[in-house]
């Protein structure tokens, strides 16, 4: 059976998470880019493969029907027509997360009892989250609705917690990048293994992990829980099978991957160290106490990934470091330090990136902590 599936993503990143699901193979592929979301084609395992092995994408869902309707008797009867007992256990607790636009029927708390008749016409009896997420024991299963002109595509969530909580940072530094989106960064700029890499300002060390899970070919969701392990229809022997595929193709020594990290924040190292033993790093990956302005001479090639503090996050600093003077003094350290590395720059505005020395568009434009930020790809000499 071909299924019908959705990847909730980074806006912004859509080729790029477009590209990683058809890299999947096995029958993964038809990927279509909307804004913040991929819509692609995949066999019955397609929620396995993808949940285990995607570093781009937010959530992975499955569409299970789509149909027109203006009165609610007539969508609850449409509902009911989705083999639920499919994918929902009896007894479970349902979350709605909708939305609508141009649609008779708009109202979610409307739409979330229609959806708890059309379960019980099924013979699943479900009700919604009795608690708040957390206070609940058992996190509830989620259906996405999205409606557009009275016609609905309902989707069922098989991730659970997003998949940029892959399990490792229990710690945290400034306003930290989310694990998806350094992951999608990484691959923007086209780096691998093979290439060096550097981030003088690695807070808990998000890059540093992302770039070790590459190298040791370790896929991002061999260490977490998935929302489909519940599912009625769930294939335990075919998920062991994937998971033990993907354990034994792990490189635990990193292959030789020269990846180190710096920050001169004392709890920004800790952190990331932490971070570091808790993913299962290889000891080669090092970071130490040291600002960029004391970075050390390398006349080779690689990757500087430069994330440096900005906005909010310097409201306890004050402005100084923050000031445009503060980036063209970071580059200056760079080209004359490192001058044929590559950087990844993420910055909040044109105006500091001009001070960084930057010429062109970004290679990305994305949100991050409520912030706009670019992502430049800067060549080295």
């Amino acid at each position: 059976m071909t299924l019908q599936l959705v990847a909730a993503i980074p806006i912004g990143f859509e080729r790029v998470v477009a590209k990683e699901i058809r890299s999947l193979g096995g029958g993964i592929g038809k990927t279509r880019s909307h804004a913040g979301r991929i819509s692609f084609e995949g066999p019955d395992d397609a929620f396995y493969r993808c949940n285990l092995g995607l570093r781009t994408a937010e959530r992975i869902l499955v569409q299970v029907g789509e149909f027109s309707a203006r009165t609610m008797s007539s969508w609850t009867n449409y509902a009911a027509k989705i083999p639920w007992e499919h994918w929902i256990a009896d007894g479970s607790e349902v979350e709605l997360q909708a939305s609508t636009r141009a649609c008779r029927l708009f109202h979610t708390g409307v739409l979330h009892e229609g959806l708890i008749e059309a379960l019980r016409l099924r013979g699943v009896k479900a009700s919604m989250p009795a608690s708040k997420r957390g206070k609940a024991k058992v996190r509830p299963m989620s259906i996405d609705i999205r409606g557009t002109a009275d016609r609905f595509v309902l989707c069922v969530d098989t991730s659970g917690a997003g998949l940029h909580r892959r399990g490792y940072r229990k710690e945290t530094a400034k306003a930290p990048l989310r694990e998806t989106l350094a992951a999608a960064l990484l691959q923007r700029v086209g780096w691998s293994p093979a290439q060096a890499l550097y981030d003088p300002m690695c807070g808990s060390g998000t890059f540093l992990v992302e770039a070790g899970l590459l190298a040791q070919r370790r896929l991002p969701g061999l260490e977490r829980n998935f929302s489909f392990v519940r599912f009625p229809c769930f294939d335990e022997d075919r998920w062991e099978e994937l998971r033990t595929k993907a354990q034994q193709a792990v490189v635990r020594s990193g292959a030789g991957a020269r990846i180190e990290g710096a920050d001169r924040e004392g709890g920004a190292v800790r952190a990331a160290r932490n971070n570091l033993s808790r993913a299962g790093m290889p000891p080669g990956i090092k970071v130490a106490q040291r600002s960029l302005a004391d970075l050390r001479s390398d006349s080779g090639r690689g990757l500087l990934v430069l994330n440096p503090p900005y906005g909010k996050r310097l409201q306890a600093e004050g402005s100084e470091q923050d000031s445009l003077s503060s980036w063209a003094a970071w580059s200056e350290a760079i080209r004359t330090s490192r001058p044929s590395w590559d950087v990844l720059l993420l910055a909040p505005g044109r105006d500091e990136a001009q001070a960084f020395g930057v010429k062109g568009k970004p290679v990305a434009r994305f949100r991050n902590g409520g912030l706009p930020i670019s992502a430049w790809h800067v060549r080295g000499s």
